[in-house]
């Protein structure tokens, strides 16, 4: 590992915010998709469970991001 970057090349800040946006904009449509099923079903089906936990798995990957690039090791 090398020294890490310089404040005015460290991208991590900007690379984070774009994907915090993303993840925050997908659980959206996901909570206004599950929303919509229960309210007209009255239940959730297969589907709804499995993208449901798609999205817990997607919430994680901005935790494992920040690391790399708060440090600036993301290039």
């Amino acid at each position: 590992m090398g020294e890490p970057m310089p404040a005015s090349q460290n991208q991590g800040p900007t690379i984070l915010a774009v994907v915090y946006s993303v993840t925050f904009v997908a659980s959206l449509f996901v909570a206004g998709r599950l929303f919509s099923r229960r309210r007209k079903l009255g239940r959730w089906a297969v589907d709804d469970y499995i993208i449901l936990a798609c999205l817990v798995c997607i919430a994680r990957f901005p935790l494992s991001l920040r690391g790399g690039t708060l440090d600036g090791d993301c290039k």
